[in-house]
């Protein structure tokens, strides 16, 4: 039973398989977890105190590749303090860290976690810089045991692309990738954000723009979310937008080289609906519920888990779990969320016991919550404010990062079981 649910949700899932690579894509921060989490966490490796040659402050989430290398980005370190791409190289028990890549100057530079196509090699976004200012999408190609960074595309901005990419990538099977922007395309500048599409040529990438947001009342805007059926369809989060201005889900309907968007829910706020979705996925589970988090809204104005039921080609949203905060429960609830085979869903919130967040699980099943972890003080040595959700390797071990705590106190990579 559990193997056939696992697979069930490898496919229907739009979160990703255990070895990063969904059934016809990849992700990073999400995936299927084969084991109930209890919350036993241990500290893999502390990130070295800030130098132009290493980096540390990890945010977004963590990935490994075929050789049990595990590659990340970061906020902190780098040539211009502003973070970069890092590769951990594990070695009889500890692992040594190389710089692969600084990122240009400016805060919160990353726009994304790294994400795999099915030959070995990783993407990513930047918010900043490029050479129109928009920022870019970068590609890492395997070399030699460590990667060759390259920039693929740089944004233009303004009404005919997007600006400032964030987000989840999605690669399919053809070396397409597929994406968000928060700002450019439709409205005043900023612009409302929009869905984008990298497909090889041959000689690079041809970029098309595959919908731009109209904001307002009849749509969403800021963009947050993009996680692909399998079939050609995306679904999707923005942040603001919508009937009550807090928020949508949304799906891209494919026909041909087309996409029709539809909005498929409008936040409404609290106490009986969530608002301002800032999860970096979705989840379906096995009956083709979808699941997601919103960071704040719900009955204690801080939070939910909310769940949309198909039926007859329309959705009904429901809230399933108003977290509570501080000091035994999480708040504001964000990044990535995995599910495991007994269908419980796993993610990161702010708030708990050291008001520096929390692991949580939630059951499907019964609707319950429970605190699994409670992350470390302030200046502790043990991980501190956690910078993603869970990943799981191809052997089964899953992962996390925080930005604080450990050794030097600028982050941690930890193992949970």
């Amino acid at each position: 039973m559990k193997n056939n649910l696992l697979v069930a949700l490898c496919v229907l899932s739009l979160s990703a398989c255990g070895d990063g690579s969904s059934s016809s894509g990849s992700s990073t921060t999400s995936s299927i977890i084969q084991s109930n989490l209890t919350g036993n966490v241990s500290v893999l490796y502390s990130f070295p105190i800030t130098s132009t040659s290493s980096a540390n402050q990890p945010d977004f989430g963590i990935v490994s590749d075929a050789q049990g290398n595990l590659l990340g980005v970061s906020k902190g370190g780098g040539t211009n303090s502003s973070g970069g791409i890092y590769q951990l190289t594990p070695s009889n028990g500890s692992y040594t860290q190389t710089l692969i890549q600084s990122f240009p100057s400016g805060s919160n530079a990353a726009g994304s976690a790294l994400f795999s196509d099915s030959i070995g090699n990783f993407y990513g976004e930047v918010q900043v810089g490029g050479s129109n200012g928009y920022g870019f999408v970068y590609k890492l190609t395997p070399n030699n045991g460590t990667y060759t960074y390259s920039v693929i595309y740089n944004f233009f901005g303004g009404l005919n692309d997007g600006a400032d990419p964030f987000g989840n990538l999605y690669i399919d099977s053809q070396g397409n990738i597929f994406g968000l922007t928060s700002h450019g395309g439709n409205g005043s500048s900023p612009g409302y954000g929009t869905v984008y599409k990298l497909a090889p040529n041959g000689n690079g990438y041809t970029e098309t723009v595959l919908y731009k947001f109209n904001g307002g009342t009849n749509d969403g805007s800021r963009p947050i979310a993009l996680y692909s059926d399998g079939q050609g369809n995306f679904y999707g989060t923005t942040k603001y937008g919508g009937t009550f201005t807090y928020g949508t889900v949304f799906q891209l309907i494919v026909s041909g080289n087309s996409y029709t968007e539809n909005v498929i829910h409008s936040f409404a706020g609290e106490p009986n609906d969530g608002a301002n979705p800032y999860g970096l996925n979705l989840l379906i589970d096995s009956s083709g519920n979808l699941y997601g988090t919103t960071s704040s809204g719900g009955t204690s104005r801080i939070g939910a888990i909310f769940k949309l039921t198909p039926s007859n080609g329309s959705y009904t949203e429901s809230i399933t779990y108003s977290f509570n905060g501080i000091p035994n429960d999480g708040s504001s609830p964000y990044n990535g969320l995995s599910i495991d085979t007994y269908e419980n869903i796993y993610g990161i919130a702010s708030g708990g016991t050291n008001n520096t967040g929390v692991i949580y699980k939630f059951s499907t099943a019964t609707n319950t919550e429970s605190v699994i972890y409670n992350f470390g003080a302030s200046n502790s040595t043990v991980p501190v404010d956690p910078s993603s959700g869970l990943y799981t390797d191809s052997s089964g071990k899953i992962f996390g990062i925080t930005k604080l705590g450990g050794t030097n106190n600028t982050g941690t990579v930890y193992q949970i079981q």
